[in-house]
Parts: structure tokens; C-alpha cells; sequence
């Protein structure tokens, strides 16, 4: 059994409670989501099952979507209202104070993740530092925010953004460092991932969904093809008869293909037999100057 399920993750639940969820239900052992989205966030949480698992890498997407309150008045430790409050201000923005900072947040920036973050400092998690009082001087890394928009101000303190933006980037992160930019403080009051990558929210299934899908033995309502996610990498597809060798690993010459569909000498090959994902190779030359492709990642049976 080999998929990936776009699941709605509720908040307060971990990534990883829920692929353990995913497991019981599933009765796999090989389960894995391609990005951790922290506890109190909720939305689209993209689950490999069996050898998809090997593919996770190209299943992280370069551009996520975000839906998120941001609330003026308290900075936390964490950066969002489960935190402890460090800084309070008495000064709260207006809507075109807001507004007329949100563009400097946009493009390529420099980021501080929080201190309260998977970030891993010297081999261990920052959360794990955090959490039993061990300052550290967490690392700044570049992001990109695509765009900022303003969807509401739900109170006077309290404005709901949308934020299209690169991986690795925290929303928590930016909630604070537009409060500082204004002068006031600021962190996150709720977070929601509405698109990563292809995975979209409204196409996302509950942990419910799952359990039944499975219960039943209608997993394929919920399990995704991996070569239909997968279909911005090129392709080569061989005859049936070659299925074997390339199970075996073993190097195929690029003219042995029925076709092939823009592929390109550094990119990740998908490749085929009978419409099927085979796995994944690369193109490589042999002594003679032949280009072959050579499986790298096999995930068929």
C-alpha cells in the first residue's frame, strides 16, 4: 500500500500524533508527513504511506499558504498566545499602520525562528532548549514571502492575514516582527495551513475520514496516487518487459524508453511502466558515453 493523504490536522494534536493515528488506522508501520505544522496550527498536513515514504523529500512543497490571526498588545517566548508573556505594549496600531508596514515583509527577508521551534541547535530541537530554560542565539535564515494580505480586523487588536510564502518560513516569527515594527508587540493567535504545495485545504480529509476509509476498505478514497502529485517531474516510460531490471536497480538506456516527457540532466526522473511509478532515477552516462537513467528510489512491489 503506497499514497500519500492530504489530512486536516486539527489543533492541539502533534504531527506526529498524527501519524501515529494514521498507523493504527492504516495498519502500515512505514507512515510519515512531509513537514512538521505546529501543535496549536490546523490544516493541510500531507501523510506518506509505505514506500511513498521514500519520496517525501520531492513531496515538500516550495510555497505554503497560511491563514493567521495576529494580536497586538503581547509578544510571547513562543511568538503565539500559548507562550509566556516577555513584552507587553499599550499601543496598538490602526488598520493603515498595519497596512503601510506589511510590504517591507514581503520578498526575500532575513528571519529569527522562535525559540519554540523543531530548529535544531547543536543537534538538539530548540523547543527541547526552550523548554528547560537554555538560552540560545537562534540562527537567522532567509525566506520568502510571496505576498501579505489583509483579509479582516476581527477587533481592535486583532487583524487576520493571508500569507503566501517559501518553507521554512514561520508565521510566528512574522507576527512578532511586524508588532515590532510598529513599535507595539505582537504574536499569533491562531494559524491555519491552507495550501502546501499542490495539497489543498478544501481537498484535505479529517483523521475521521481516514479511520472510516479504512474500516470499510475504501482506503482509495483518501489515498493519492503519488505519480499524479508528482507529475512537475519529467518522465520516462519503459515497456513492461523492463520492469524487472529497473526493480532490480538496474540502468536503462533513455532510447530503451517508449517516451519521455522534458527530461532534463539535474532533474528527478519519474519513471513509468504501464502508467505506473516504478520510483525515481537519474540520468547517468556508461563507458561508452550512453545515457541511461538509473533508478534511484524504488517504491513498486
Amino acid at each position: 500500500m503506497n499514497g500519500i493523504i492530504n489530512i486536516l490536522k486539527p489543533p492541539m494534536m502533534t504531527s506526529n500524533s498524527v501519524v501515529a493515528a494514521v498507523k493504527k488506522y492504516s495498519g502500515q508501520s512505514h507512515v510519515g508527513h512531509t513537514g512538521t505544522l505546529d501543535p496549536n496550527a490546523s490544516g493541510v498536513l500531507p501523510v506518506c504511506i509505505g514506500k511513498a515514504t521514500k519520496l517525501a523529500e520531492y513531496f515538500l512543497a516550495d510555497e505554503k499558504e497560511y491563514i493567521g490571526e495576529i494580536l497586538f498588545g503581547i509578544e510571547t517566548d513562543s511568538c503565539d498566545t500559548e507562550g509566556n508573556i516577555i513584552q507587553r505594549s499599550d499601543f496598538i496600531p490602526s488598520p493603515d499602520e498595519i497596512k503601510s508596514v506589511l510590504k517591507s515583509f514581503c520578498g526575500d527577508i532575513l528571519q529569527y525562528p522562535p525559540a519554540f521551534s523543531a530548529v535544531r541547535i547543536n543537534g538538539k530541537k530548540a523547543y527541547e532548549l526552550a523548554r528547560n530554560n537554555v538560552d540560545v542565539d537562534m540562527p537567522a535564515r532567509n525566506v520568502f514571502v510571496r505576498s501579505i494580505e489583509i483579509l479582516s480586523f476581527t477587533s481592535h487588536d486583532r487583524v487576520v492575514v493571508k500569507v503566501r510564502c517559501s518553507k521554512g518560513t514561520y508565521i510566528r516569527s512574522l507576527a512578532r516582527d511586524i508588532g515590532r515594527s510598529l513599535n507595539s508587540r505582537a504574536c499569533l493567535s491562531m494559524l491555519v495551513r491552507t495550501k502546501c504545495g499542490v495539497f489543498d485545504i478544501a481537498d484535505a480529509v479529517t483523521l475521521q475520514d481516514v479511520a472510516e476509509a479504512f474500516s470499510s476498505g475504501h482506503q482509495a478514497e483518501v489515498l493519492l496516487d503519488p505519480n499524479k502529485i508528482l507529475t512537475y517531474l519529467p518522465y520516462a516510460e519503459f515497456p513492461i518487459e523492463c520492469e524487472k531490471k529497473l526493480l532490480c536497480g538496474n540502468a536503462l538506456e533513455i532510447q530503451d524508453a517508449l517516451s519521455a516527457e522534458k527530461t532534463g540532466n539535474d532533474s528527478p526522473i519519474r519513471i513509468l511502466c504501464k502508467g505506473q511509478l516504478i520510483g525515481i532515477g537519474k540520468l547517468v552516462s556508461d563507458t561508452k558515453g550512453k545515457i541511461l537513467i538509473q533508478p534511484t528510489k524504488v517504491i513498486a512491489d
